[in-house]
């Protein structure tokens, strides 16, 4: 998709397309997942 993506450090860039479904955080390949939704204020 085009909500995130890595950049050329693969640091992880969120983009204005984000609508903050989890997905990421859930099939987030690190042990303790780097990504974390909260929710906007």
């Amino acid at each position: 998709g085009d909500a995130i993506y890595q950049d050329s450090q693969l640091r992880p860039v969120v983009t204005d397309a984000c609508v903050g479904c989890g997905i990421c955080e859930r099939v987030c390949p690190a042990e303790s997942a780097a990504i974390h939704i909260r929710p906007h204020l």
